[in-house]
């Protein structure tokens, strides 16, 4: 006591003491300061920076299209600002809150001075000197918070109106482009008639000015020869040892994943000479010195052809497999085979513009040369995207659909017609846009489908490595991968998505995909609950990879960490049993966590909708708490074979909700836990596997009673399961019953080691009991009855009924 009272003493000097007091306060304030003055810095940084867009925005009726990207990005990056601050500042607003409540109970803020507080009639509490200072700092520090909040916000709502600004200023710049019009197609060719003499001149300059022929010496020439013609015998070498294996290769019928990785390497291998030869002279040209500070024409032939044969490799693993690959697509080859033809050709065509831009860019072709060229490929171009539209119509699903493939080649030829007629950004957007967006969804239905091929065969491990895998999770039978359903739905969404999002951008429509990822990364309020779908997607994917952990650590726990240990079998599967609810659990809880979700929102959701679980679910919570207490308890384990109302097995499965038994004729009969814990169940093996027979028998009478008991006693002690010698449990023993109507009444008893081999053992000892019998001459008997009949035997025939008349048979001929 004297100890107690000298402390509260000391305290109370300690917080009388004004030194004191102002230390402390300065040492709340100094970091509370500090932090404050960066925010503020910021702020007036961000809104002189949002001043300067908006001055810039007055002025831009005739921006680039580059000027306007600049602004979008300066925009987004106030706005990460304004964001950040909003959340930081909110963090701390809440932080205060709760050191306000620790230090006085009306001293909480309402946002509002003019609010009333319904308590407020009573009596304020007083607040002690001691929490004083502290107390006006914290409402100081919040109300400095709310502040910056307020302005922050205010950040926000100017970025959004000035971003709708560029995004409207993008949308005019680009109808603006698309409405230039210029030389139609009969100018184009009257220009290009003109000056037929650039044509003329243009393979001479190509040869003397592009492909820089005239700075390699004849030594670089044989050297990067001799390197192609290296790669090439190297390639044909490769040829001939490999080819083999890959015709080794097992592939079954409809397996995509493993006809793809086979066709790939067919493929590369039967390409193989192109591409190291290919590839030697692009390694070699890399390093030749430059014509005049550019790459010559030539060393971007060669890195083109390079990447053409390699695309080509690509495609023919997709459409036409080399030999000897099978094919292994569910698509027709009447279809598949001339896809890839003018897929090819449509990859020529790629390479091809692209050589022809480089020329542009050299300065060898002109603007007329150039314009004229671009119409001629754009023809080619369309009139092979629309073959391949029409392919396609061929396969079984497509035959009747004939309103896309027409309303894809109308659009393809209006686009065609637009640039004849001069407007070449209409006609670039329209056949860019068509032809991307077709080769995206054609790259998705693949991409789907390999993925979907990929975890059917983790699911169901059709190749080593997928079994190795399946083994290391700990995976058995035909288990599923846990969370793999939901790793397919999420790699599902973001390939769709990120195609969406693609198209949108070959069309144009850059805008929207950053309103999308804006909606994707900061959220969408819905009935004031803060949704974020980016949060949601690495929610999805963190549980997961929780679930496939846990089921890993579940494995390694029941295969090896506990088998060196002296627990039961049932006590180990019980461990992990609830390691893998708790695991479950906790990986949930991960899960909403990264996702966002308040867990005080979700209380309130579940104290709302308790009343409704009680009363709609009384049942399943109620086996859910059986199945705890069974697993805690374990009075019945994995293994057991019991009694349950009419049903007799063995203990499968013990869940969270249902306990599986397998009967003896292994049928699976799933019982209710709450079943096993209210009502009877006889478990024959719930501490040892001992268990009781009863053999009955008869014999004769005027058979030797203690001969008869001597046999069965020697015929229990001979069989080998039958216990002897265990001072917990009677020897095997003969009782002598009862007088029966046609035979004296014995029956015998013994313990057995395995009571699961009961009706075996008893059908041993039945087969030695007739043995020993028939040698000892006692004679089993049956059932006899003695019938008199009271009075003489009468025995009635019944009369015998004439015959019925028959048609007359002619008489024979004599």
């Amino acid at each position: 006591m004297p100890i107690r009272n000298a402390s509260h003493r000391f305290l109370r000097r300690f917080v009388r003491c004004p030194v004191w007091v102002l230390l402390l306060v300065s040492a709340l304030l100094i970091p509370a300061a500090a932090a404050e003055a960066p925010g503020l810095e910021l702020l007036s940084k961000a809104t002189a920076a949002l001043d300067r867009i908006e001055r810039q925005l007055d002025s831009a009726g005739r921006a680039t299209k580059q000027e306007l990207r600049t602004l979008e990005a300066q925009v987004a990056t106030v706005r990460a600002s304004a964001l950040d601050c909003v959340q930081g500042a909110t963090l701390e607003v809440k932080k205060l809150d709760r050191e306000l409540a620790i230090l006085g109970p009306n001293s909480r803020a309402d946002g509002g001075a003019g609010k009333e507080n319904p308590s407020s009639e009573q009596a304020e509490k007083p607040v002690s000197s001691a929490n004083g200072g502290p107390l006006q700092d914290s409402q100081r520090r919040k109300a400095d918070l709310e502040e910056r909040i307020a302005r922050c916000k205010l950040l926000l709502l100017r970025t959004d109106d000035l971003d709708s600004q560029v995004d409207h200023h993008q949308r005019r710049l680009q109808t603006r482009q698309l409405l230039v019009r210029g030389p139609g197609l009969v100018d184009l060719v009257q220009a290009n008639l003109d000056g037929a003499d650039r044509w003329l001149d243009f393979t001479t300059q190509l040869a003397a000015r592009s492909t820089g022929w005239h700075a390699l010496g004849p030594l670089h020439l044989a050297a990067a020869a001799a390197l192609g013609l290296l790669g090439f015998f190297l390639g044909r070498s490769v040829q001939r040892r490999q080819l083999a294996q890959v015709a080794a290769m097992k592939v079954e019928n409809g397996d995509v994943s493993a006809g793809l990785v086979q066709a790939l390497v067919a493929c590369a291998i039967s390409y193989a000479p192109v591409l190291l030869a290919l590839g030697g002279l692009s390694a070699y040209v890399a390093v030749i010195p430059r014509a005049g500070g550019d790459l010559p024409f030539v060393a971007k032939l060669v890195y083109g052809l390079l990447a053409y044969f390699l695309v080509v490799v690509g495609i023919r693993s997709l459409l036409s497999p080399c030999r000897p690959a099978t094919y292994y697509l569910s698509l027709s080859e009447s279809v598949a085979r001339p896809l890839g033809r003018r897929s090819r050709m449509l990859l020529l065509l790629a390479l091809t513009w692209w050589l022809v831009q480089e020329l542009r860019a050299e300065g060898l072709l002109s603007e007329i040369m150039f314009s004229l060229t671009r119409k001629a490929f754009d023809l080619l171009w369309v009139l092979n995207v629309i073959w391949v539209i029409w392919l396609l119509r061929r396969l079984h699903d497509w035959r009747d659909k004939w309103s896309a493939p027409l309303l894809i080649s109308l659009a393809l030829f209006a686009g065609l017609l637009a640039g004849w007629i001069g407007y070449a950004n209409l006609e670039r957007l329209i056949i860019n846009g068509v032809s991307v967006s077709l080769l995206l969804f054609g790259l998705a239905l693949v991409a789907s489908r390999f993925f979907a091929d990929l975890f059917d065969g983790l699911d169901e491990g059709r190749y080593r490595w997928q079994k190795t895998l399946r083994q290391a999770i700990g995976l058995k039978g035909d288990e599923y991968v846990p969370g793999l359903y939901w790793l397919r739905l999420l790699l599902k969404l973001l390939l769709w998505i990120a195609i969406a999002l693609l198209v949108l951008r070959v069309w144009g429509a850059g805008e929207i995909n950053n309103d999308i990822l804006r909606y994707f990364s900061e959220g969408f309020e819905v009935a004031g609950v803060n949704i974020v779908p980016g949060q949601l997607l690495w929610a999805i994917l963190a549980l997961v990879v929780l679930l496939t952990l846990t089921r890993w650590f579940k494995g390694r726990l029941e295969s090896k960490w506990l088998l060196n240990t002296r627990m039961e079998n049932s006590a180990r599967e019980a461990l992990v049993t609830t390691f893998g609810y708790l695991a479950v659990a906790l990986s949930v809880i991960v899960a909403l966590s990264i996702a966002g979700i308040q867990f005080t929102n979700l209380a309130i959701i579940a104290g709302a909708m308790s009343v409704g679980i009680g009363f709609g679910l009384q049942n399943v919570i109620n086996n859910f708490v059986s199945g705890i207490i069974m697993l805690v308890e374990r009075p019945v384990k994995s293994g057991d074979r019991i009694i349950v109302g009419g049903t007799e097995g063995y203990v499968e499965r013990i869940s969270i909700r249902t306990t599986t038994i397998r009967t003896l004729e292994r049928a699976d009969v799933i019982v209710p836990n709450s079943d096993l814990i209210s009502g009877q169940v006889t478990n024959l093996t719930l501490r040892n596997t001992w268990g009781r027979i009863t053999v009955p028998i008869g014999v004769a009478y005027g058979s030797n009673v203690e001969r008869v008991i001597e046999t069965l006693h020697e015929v229990a002690n001979n069989h080998p399961e039958v216990i002897r010698g265990n001072p917990e449990l009677s020897e095997p023993y003969a009782l002598f019953l009862s007088f029966g109507d046609s035979a004296l009444m014995f029956e015998l008893r013994a313990f057995i080691r395995e009571v699961d081999r009961r009706q075996r053992v008893i059908s041993d000892i039945n087969r030695a009991i007739d043995a020993a019998f028939r040698e000892e001459g006692i004679e089993i008997p049956f059932p006899q009855r003695d019938i008199n009949f009271r009075g003489p035997l009468r025995i009635e025939r019944a009369p015998v009924l004439p015959r019925p008349a028959t048609a007359r048979e002619d008489p024979p001929e004599a």
